[in-house]
């Protein structure tokens, strides 16, 4: 294994991390700190001692091994993680570019033509490689990315840590039955029903997973009724208590219209869901003030909601939106 460059560099980024720490942690002088009044928390976590002989100690050709080194030596699990990968990563190299000789030397500006075996395959190998890491890491295998679980709306911090961990499994399996079903040639007439059925199984599967509470609070970040509801509520900018009470009027909504749409949309079940969507909105400005629900009918006209979202990026007062 050729791990003495990668663990050099790991060690330079480690090093300049900690260094950054301590240089950000200083105070001016004339500013002096007062004395700790606490003892140092025994738990935290120490920085590991990285000199020559670190490198010596952690040579060995054997993954497991190479992995109870590095946690024994105290390093984080992050850089563990991105030690491990790059040797795993070095494994499949070589079946990956059996399977796709020509990914580096395509050209840029030509679109790849659609291969479903090649895509079958490079999949599979995906999997496999992911298994292995999960098999060598267990829990740290994930990246633990809080930008990509922010935007993916799978934070889920109202969960226990172990079933968070469950459910972002269990969802993981369920993204690579999808992204299967669309790689085979979705079409949007003929396949939706297959989309459907996948979405409820799904569904089903989520609710034994959790408690019923749980299962609302999921559905409350992650569901596809709450992000049309937050596109939709953006400029209207809802408490909690309104999000809720409109996502509890809106989800039956949802659930008897969204697998409907298109060439299925015919005239008499499109005015039916007008009138609905109408009904909704009535309920929902019922429960709200004469000056909340006036802002909420004219927040929710899409070209308000859009000339708003664009008044924000250009840092501008909100009040420009009404002018």
């Amino acid at each position: 294994m050729k791990l003495v460059p990668l663990l050099l560099a790991v060690s330079l980024l480690l090093n300049a991390a900690i260094g950054l720490v301590l240089v950000r942690s200083r105070t001016p002088e004339s500013v002096p700190l007062p004395p700790p009044t606490t003892p140092r928390d025994a738990t935290a976590p120490v920085p590991p001692v990285v000199d020559a002989e670190t490198w010596s100690r952690l040579e060995t050709r054997e993954l497991p091994d190479l992995i109870a080194r590095l946690r024994s030596e105290g390093f984080p699990p992050e850089v563990v993680r991105a030690i491990v990968l790059a040797q795993v990563n070095a494994l499949f190299a070589a079946r990956r570019q059996a399977l796709d000789p020509a990914a580096g030397n395509r050209p840029y500006w030509k679109d790849q033509a659609p291969d479903s075996a090649q895509l079958s395959a490079l999949r599979q190998l995906s999997r496999e490689q992911m298994a292995m890491l999960r098999t060598l890491l267990g829990a740290d295998a994930e990246s633990g990315d809080p930008l990509r679980d922010l935007y993916q709306n799978r934070t889920f911090t109202f969960l226990a840590p172990e079933k968070a961990v469950d459910l972002r499994q269990l969802l993981r399996d369920y993204d690579e039955r999808r992204s299967d079903l669309f790689a085979e040639g979705f079409n949007s007439v003929t396949d939706r029903a297959k989309v459907t059925a996948l979405e409820k199984e799904q569904s089903d599967a989520i609710a034994a997973l959790l408690t019923p509470e749980e299962f609302l609070e999921y559905k409350l970040r992650a569901s596809n009724t709450a992000s049309l509801l937050r596109d939709q509520l953006s400029a209207f900018e809802p408490t909690e208590e309104e999000f809720r009470a409109l996502f509890k009027l809106r989800e039956p909504f949802d659930e008897k219209y969204s697998s409907v749409f298109g060439p299925l949309m015919n005239e008499q079940l499109a005015r039916e869901r007008s009138v609905a969507e109408k009904a909704i909105n009535d309920q929902f400005k019922a429960t709200l003030t004469p000056e909340r629900a006036t802002a909420y009918e004219r927040s929710t006209d899409y070209s308000y909601r859009r000339t708003s979202q664009l008044i924000a990026r250009l840092e501008l007062p909100a009040e420009t939106t009404d002018r």
